[in-house]
């Protein structure tokens, strides 16, 4: 059982100025949160491959990333007699990533591995725990 959410979202401004002709003054904002959670039951195994594990395992994983841009340019058009034209665009740009929050857990030794309905971590035996968490500021 997975679930993935994505949102993004853009805006931007055009200013055409009055007082010089040919300049275009540009504004674009563009910012994109995407979440997900997931929910896995890796089911115990046949004991006769020696690989095999003797617990069933579940996994809870929950993040959620924020990612922004901002792009600001100016494009100046000047035409030169009737076949020529030179245009200028100077930019700069800011891009912002990785802010964001990570968490897992696991639990093992569930008694009704085949049924969704008792897969939460508390249902799970407390004698081998793990949890991660990780926050993301950069």
């Amino acid at each position: 059982m997975d679930t993935h959410v994505s949102w993004t979202d853009c805006g931007f401004a055009e200013l055409s100025n009055p007082w010089i002709e040919g300049l275009k003054l540009r504004s674009q904002f563009s910012a994109r949160l995407n979440g997900m959670w997931s929910l896995e039951m890796t089911e115990r195994q046949n004991m006769a491959n020696k690989e095999a594990s003797a617990n069933n395992t579940l996994t809870e994983t929950g993040n959620w990333r924020l990612n922004w841009q901002w792009t600001n340019t100016a494009t100046y058009t000047k035409k030169i007699h009737e076949d020529h034209n030179i245009t200028v665009v100077l930019g700069t740009e800011a891009i912002k990533q990785g802010v964001g929050r990570y968490m897992q857990g696991t639990r093992i030794d569930y008694i009704f591995e085949s049924d969704p309905n008792t897969w939460t971590l508390d249902n799970g035996s407390s004698s081998n725990i793990g949890n991660s968490s990780r926050y993301q500021r950069k």
